[in-house]
């Protein structure tokens, strides 16, 4: 059957029917991510004030995506057909997708003939219009949906292969979510849907209201032995281009991970064959250096962390696809390509799966040296696991395992070995021999297919793909080839950043971006009771962290580093500055290799307990972290970033660098900053952490401080102290911190407000870290006699944290210092599979209980209005766009509103209004002894006319005061006003807030600066009691 979309102008909603069902959709104007949507049967929905859209018909509804505080409805409105698995199952392509907004028509396309008269919706299809309409917000998610690369279908289920739908158990509702593109748009849907009883539920998916897309390529030919079809479904998991997603996650999905299915339909037999491609399974970044080849593998994380999502990616497989995965590995021997050989050899061998899992390390450009033809040399090497793993035959046989292939990209080498596999399964299948037109037209396939996927992860297509369609290599193709890479370069290097962001904000990926959640009443109680059995599904638990901090001043030394080391902390953090001497060499291209020499040294003293998962470095600053092993299975979305801030931002020689990582439901954030340098320079040091604070991001727009729940920053932040340096020195000598910590020039500026706003830093009682002789406990003999100074430091945010230790270490290799400091930080654990469970269980309790009538009549009573989106964790109804709640309830005459009324408006029992209580008469005020007035001795209200006053409270008269000793002069406040207003004396000012001083603050804990309030000063005032501005200001307010 098919759709029809519909828009109503008045009351804006939209409609998707067809001859039985309708699916509509509304939204209040202003509300945010409120929606609601409801599927009825046609012949009850109103279709009165409704009109047709368009007058073809449409293809399904892709969900609801939320922008710019507005809601758009995806429609696929063109589509091709371009496979046909077998009969009744076909594929078709997207090559149009419109997105309507809700609830605001600025947004519809408007359609104006050649005259300029605006055309009906529908009939820009008659004429020959041009559109009109404001910039779109989906825009540029739009464009990618339409691009061509995108698949689904109306009568199956594109996201799982053949023989997955082929299972007795198998669910026609359930979707592969890791091929499915537009889970983030759908979600809501899906979860309404599967809240329906049974019989709507059926109506839904035979009308295929709600359409499921994968990415990737598909595409049929006819042969003489039957229609072959080639499917590629490309994971959304770790979705992006080319230099922005590389190697694994925490979860264990790896980059371009793609399944391909090859289909032969033919009269005698359907058969299927799955394999699979994807990124090298280790944490691993290559950057784009903008020539030919010059891109550094960096390896991220060691690999003991490295081990358990390794595991994660392969026992995924193995569930999967059945009892086997072969690796076929075509890394070269490159630098790069062989370290990964390398650490991808070692995690397979150090993981628990044994004979389930097998390798084949194929040199791929060593062995086609000689030209494309030796790639075939690889078929005897796999044919013992292809005959055990077989192929899906219908009625037949199953496949019992998985060819898993890749190179660096998974693209180009990949695409030509996997055509070599899909080949050599259909031999074994047909057991006949093949003319050679059927093996060119399975090349063509495989060459498309190529050329696709290369498209979505480099935006070019393939190379080498003229060898795949005529098994030849033809100097055309050599030049095509070149021309390819060329245009990688430009591409990767200028437009994949943008790329990735589109990416991200239609898969829902970006920091703060949450789907629509539809009205639902039944949620706001379901919410409550999971709230209230939190213990069932989260735990908190104590962290002990460990930050260092240390200048090297360029030094490598075998110092024994336990004095600074040792401890017993669950997370560790390293902050270097100053691990490689900043020359103008090493600012250009740091020198990684004294940065392993300290690593090895860290790790040596924290002793085998401790892991590596994530080092950075810019130029001289690097920050290590290490876990405790047992914490890894916590750990996720470890990520890195840097700023530079030298040389307004050229330069990285001063700068930050930062690491940010998920333990279970708690974000934390740890920085490593170096600062401008110079006594005098606190400018330019506050400037240097304002565009570290600012500019630094993390992927998908996470911030340092936005977006953690803890930060804990350490480094070198060169501040001195603003005293002589014989004052100094003597201080030191006389362990005066307190003195030295109020001429502190962080202290100061914090105090302001001008850095670190709401950090802490616990009270300092160790002497300051610079200048030192090298290799002494002296501070600076030199001519330059710097002034001692805590120029090392470590601060934290969060309430989460408590810091407990902080001191300094006895090191001589440098001109610094060490310093440490530890911290206590309660962090949440949520076990999201009970609490999901929890949920599920709860709803449908919920729906029996309403069914049966046992919850009483608020509950329908609530279910029947239009209520506001029940309220979230991070949503609530009544702060919407920061407003304050409104009531809009009118008192009816002579009535007021029932003060006993429960809180609950809900309940029943105490009416809501109550008649007001009458009026006590007014008593007549008492006049002060010889009072006279105007009127002959009579006060304003001694009978009579009172002038239209009647019914307005009267000023009471002035009695006189009894004079004492806090009011010597026995005047009344009134009196002293009138006084002071004929002597010329207005109500005096507040004296504005001086900033607190370093004295004010003293050696303690250093405390936030927000801002001040009234009473602060009233207090500051209080602390001089001969101010003669405090004695007016508290006799006038």
């Amino acid at each position: 059957m098919s759709l029809t979309l519909y828009r109503r102008d008045r009351s804006r909603a939209y409609a998707i029917s067809n001859d039985s069902w309708t699916l509509t959709f509304r939204q209040e104007a202003g509300s945010g991510a409120r929606s609601s949507a409801e599927f009825i049967p046609a012949a009850d929905w109103d279709q009165t004030e409704y009109k047709p859209l368009r007058l073809r018909p449409i293809y399904g509804c892709l969900g609801l995506v939320p922008l710019d505080d507005h809601v758009f409805l995806g429609i696929v409105t063109g589509c091709s057909p371009v496979a046909r698995i077998r009969e009744g199952e076909t594929i078709q392509r997207i090559h149009a997708v419109e997105f309507y907004c809700l609830d605001d028509d600025r947004f519809d396309p408007k359609f104006f003939d050649s005259n300029g008269n605006q055309l009906e919706p529908g009939q820009e299809e008659l004429f020959e219009a041009t559109e009109r309409t404001d910039a779109h917000p989906c825009e540029v998610i739009r464009e990618l949906l339409s691009a061509g690369s995108f698949y689904f279908s109306s009568d199956h289920d594109v996201s799982l292969n053949l023989q997955s739908r082929a299972k007795q158990d198998h669910d026609p509702e359930s979707f592969d979510r890791q091929f499915l593109w537009n889970d983030f748009l759908i979600g809501p849907l899906i979860a309404m849907r599967d809240n329906m009883n049974e019989e709507r539920r059926k109506h839904m998916n035979e009308g295929r209201f709600l359409t499921s897309i994968i990415r990737g390529f598909a595409e049929t030919i006819q042969t003489s032995l039957g229609n072959l079809t080639l499917i590629s479904r490309l994971s959304s998991r770790r979705a992006g281009t080319r230099f922005n997603a590389r190697g694994i996650d925490d979860e264990g999905n790896v980059a371009n991970f793609v399944e391909t299915e090859t289909v032969l339909d033919s009269k005698q037999i359907l058969s299927s064959f799955c394999q699979v491609r994807g990124s090298v399974p280790l944490f691993w970044e290559q950057t784009s250096g903008g020539l030919l080849g010059g891109h550094k593998v960096e390896v991220t994380r060691s690999p003991t962390a490295t081990q358990a999502a390794f595991e994660r990616h392969f026992a995924s497989l193995l569930e999967k696809y059945g009892g086997e995965v072969h690796v076929v590995n075509l890394l070269g021997t490159a630098s790069s390509e062989q370290l990964l050989t390398g650490l991808y050899r070692t995690a397979l061998r150090d993981s628990p799966f044994g004979d389930a899992l097998h390798i084949t390390e194929f040199d791929f450009h060593n062995e086609t040296r000689g030209g494309y033809e030796g790639a075939v040399k690889i078929k005897p090497l796999l044919s013992e696991s292809a005959n055990r793993f077989g192929s899906f035959v219908k009625g037949k046989s199953v496949q019992r395992g998985v060819f898993r292939t890749n190179c660096l990209d998974c693209l180009d080498r990949t695409n030509m070995v996997q055509n070599i596999i899909s080949q050599a399964d259909l031999e074994a299948v047909l057991g006949q021999q093949v003319q050679m037109t059927f093996w060119e037209r399975h090349g063509h396939l495989w060459a498309n297919n190529g050329d696709a996927l290369s498209q979505i992860y480099a935006g070019t297509g393939a190379l080498k793909t003229s060898f795949t369609r005529r098994q030849k290599m033809s100097l055309a193709g050599a030049i095509a080839d070149a021309t390819k890479s060329a245009a990688r370069m430009y591409i990767n290097n200028f437009q994949d950043r943008s790329k990735q962001e589109i990416i991200d904000l239609m898969l829902g990926r970006l920091v703060d971006q949450m789907p629509v959640n539809l009205y639902d009443p039944i949620a706001d109680w379901v919410n409550e009771q999971t709230r209230r059995r939190a213990s069932e599904w989260s735990q908190s638990l104590d962290l002990r962290i460990f930050c260092g901090t240390f200048n090297l001043n360029g030094k490598i030394s075998d110092e024994d580093l336990s004095p600074w080391l040792k401890n017993d902390a669950d997370i560790v953090s390293i902050a270097f500055q100053e691990i490689v001497e900043l020359t103008p060499a090493q600012i250009v291209s740091a020198d990684p290799e004294k940065l392993r020499m300290w690593t090895e040294m860290v790790m040596q003293t924290l002793g085998p307990s401790y892991v590596l998962i994530r080092t950075g470095q810019l130029v001289g600053a690097a920050l290590l972290l290490l876990v405790k092993q047992r914490c890894l299975t916590h750990i996720r979305n470890v990520e890195g970033a840097s700023k530079k801030t030298g040389l307004r931002g050229m330069s990285g020689n001063k700068g930050g660098v930062a690491i940010r990582l998920e333990y279970g439901a708690t974000r934390l954030c740890f920085v490593n900053s170096h600062l401008a340098a110079g006594h005098s320079n606190h400018h330019e040091r506050n400037a240097d952490y304002n565009t570290i604070l600012q500019g630094l991001k993390f992927n998908r727009g996470r911030t340092i401080v936005d977006h953690h729940d803890a930060v804990f920053w350490s480094g070198d932040f060169n501040y001195r102290i603003d005293l002589p340096i014989e004052q100094v020195r003597h201080c030191i000598e006389a362990r005066d911190y307190e003195t030295l910590f109020e001429a502190d020039q962080l202290n100061r500026e914090m105090v302001k407000g001008k850095v670190f706003r709401f950090f802490h830093e616990k009270q300092i009682t160790f002497p300051p870290t610079y200048k030192f002789d090298n290799g002494t406990d002296e501070y600076d003999t030199s001519d330059k006699q710097r002034i001692p100074a805590w120029t090392d430091r470590v601060l934290k945010k969060g309430a989460i944290a408590t810091q407990e230790g902080y001191d300094s270490a006895p090191l001589r290799l440098s001109d610094h210092k060490p310093v440490w400091a530890t911290f206590k930080c309660q962090v949440q654990l949520v076990d999201e599979a009970t609490k999901s469970q929890i949920e599920r269980g709860l709803y449908r309790e919920r729906q029996r209980q309403l069914a049966k009538g046992d919850v009483g009549d608020d509950v329908s009573s609530v279910a029947s209005r239009s209520l506001p989106q029940p309220s979230t964790d991070r949503h609530k109804w009544w702060i919407e766009n920061h407003s304050t709640a409104k009531s809009n309830v009118v008192v009816p005459p002579g009535m007021r509103l029932n003060p006993a009324r429960p809180a609950n408006p809900w309940r029943v029992g105490e009416p809501v209004f109550q008649p007001k209580p009458p009026v006590p008469p007014r008593r007549k005020p008492t006049e002060p002894v010889g009072a006279t007035s105007a009127d002959g001795g009579r006060g304003p209200g001694a009978g009579g006319n009172d002038g239209g006053q009647l019914g307005k409270l009267q000023a009471k008269p002035d009695v006189p005061a009894r004079p004492s000793s806090q009011n010597p002069s026995g005047l009344t406040t009134a009196q002293k006003a009138q006084q002071q207003q004929q002597s010329g004396i207005s109500k005096p000012k507040l004296p504005p807030r001086q900033p607190q001083t370093a004295s004010a603050v003293g050696s303690g804990d250093r405390v936030d600066n927000g801002a001040d309030t009234e009473s602060e000063t009233a207090d500051h005032l209080s602390d001089n009691p001969g101010n003669d501005q405090l004695s007016n200001y508290k006799s006038l307010v």
